[in-house]
C-alpha cells in the first residue's frame, strides 16, 4: 500500500500537552524514506511568474502546460508534494488529472491533500475520487484502504467494514506480504477502537514475534490523525505509533519498547485472521 501525510487539528478536547506530544510523534509519518522529496524550486518558477490575479486552477494548468514536454503524472505528483500551499497543490493535481484522467497516483495524492485536514466537503470530494478509482479497478488494495478510512470518518462503519472485508479477501487471495497484513491489521484495529470495541485480535500481526516488516505506507495521514483524535489517549498514542511503524519511522524494537502491550497479544495465525469489524 503507498505514501505521505500532514497534521490537522485534533477533534476531541484532549489536554494541550498531550495533543502537542501526539502531533510531534505523528509528524514522523509524513514522508517515507523510499519516496524522494521534490526540490522546492520545482514549484517556485512557473507558479510565481503567473499573474497574481489568476485563479489557483489557472495557475496550475498553466504550470503543467509550460512543462508539457516533460510533464507526466510522476513529475506532477512530485511538484504537488513539494508545494507547501495546500490550495495550490490541489489545483495542480486537478490540472494534472485534466491532462491524465483517472491517474491513480494523482488521484490518491489529491485525496490526501483534500483531507489535510478532513472536512465534510473535502471528504465528499475525496470519496468521489476514490469511487472513480474503484470503478476502474475494484481490486486496488491501496485505494480500498483509502476507502475504509474515508467511510470511517463519515461514521459509516458498516460500509467501512464491508470495504475492509473486500480488502482482506484481496490480501489473503494471493501470497500476502507482512506489510499488507500489518496494514490490514491497522485498519481493522482502528475501526474497532473507533466503535469502542476490543482490538487485541486484530492487532496480532504487530506482536513482537513479527520480524522484517517493510513499510507499507500510502495511507492518508490527515485522516489517520483526525480519526485517532476521537480515541482515548492511550489508544490514540498506540495507533499513532503503529502508523509510524507502517511508515517505516519506527523499528520493531522501538515499537515494542513504546507499546509493551503488543507483547501480550495472542499469537498471529494468518489462516484464522478475520477483520470482524462490521
Amino acid at each position: 500500500m503507498g505514501a505521505n501525510r500532514r497534521e490537522p487539528a485534533p477533534r476531541l478536547g484532549l489536554a494541550d500537552e498531550f495533543a502537542k506530544v501526539a502531533a510531534e510523534e505523528a509528524s514522523e509519518l509524513r514522508l517515507p524514506a523510499d519516496e524522494p522529496a521534490a526540490p522546492s524550486s520545482w514549484t517556485a518558477g512557473p507558479l510565481q511568474r503567473l499573474p497574481a490575479a489568476a485563479s489557483s486552477l489557472q495557475r496550475a494548468m498553466q504550470q503543467v502546460a509550460d512543462e508539457s514536454a516533460a510533464a507526466d503524472p510522476w513529475t506532477i505528483s512530485l511538484q504537488a508534494r513539494a508545494e507547501p500551499d495546500s490550495e495550490r497543490a490541489i489545483a495542480l493535481l486537478r490540472a494534472g488529472l485534466e491532462q491524465f484522467p483517472g491517474d491513480r497516483t494523482l488521484s490518491l495524492d489529491l485525496v490526501e491533500r483534500l483531507t489535510e485536514p478532513p472536512t465534510k466537503q473535502s471528504v465528499r470530494s475525496a470519496l468521489a475520487t476514490i469511487d472513480a478509482l474503484l470503478a476502474a479497478d475494484p481490486r486496488d488494495k491501496l485505494t480500498l484502504a483509502h476507502h475504509v478510512l474515508l467511510l470511517a470518518w463519515t461514521d459509516e462503519f458498516s460500509a467501512a467494514g464491508d470495504a475492509l472485508q473486500r480488502l482482506r479477501d484481496l490480501v489473503f487471495g494471493t501470497e500476502a506480504s507482512a506489510s499488507e497484513i500489518a496494514g490490514l491489521a491497522f485498519l481493522a484495529g482502528l475501526l474497532l477502537r473507533l466503535q469502542g470495541r476490543d482490538d487485541s485480535h486484530a492487532l496480532a500481526p504487530f506482536q513482537v514475534h513479527t520480524h522484517g516488516l517493510s513499510p507499507i505506507v500510502g495511507l492518508p495521514f490527515g485522516l489517520i490523525f483526525d480519526l485517532t483524535s476521537r480515541l482515548d489517549p492511550d489508544s490514540r498514542r498506540l495507533y499513532l505509533h503503529l502508523g509510524q511503524r507502517l511508515a517505516g519511522s519506527l523499528t520493531a524494537d522501538e515499537l515494542v519498547r513504546r507499546e509493551p502491550r503488543l507483547a501480550e497479544l495472542p499469537p498471529f495465525d494468518p489462516a484464522t485472521f478475520e477483520v470482524g469489524v462490521s
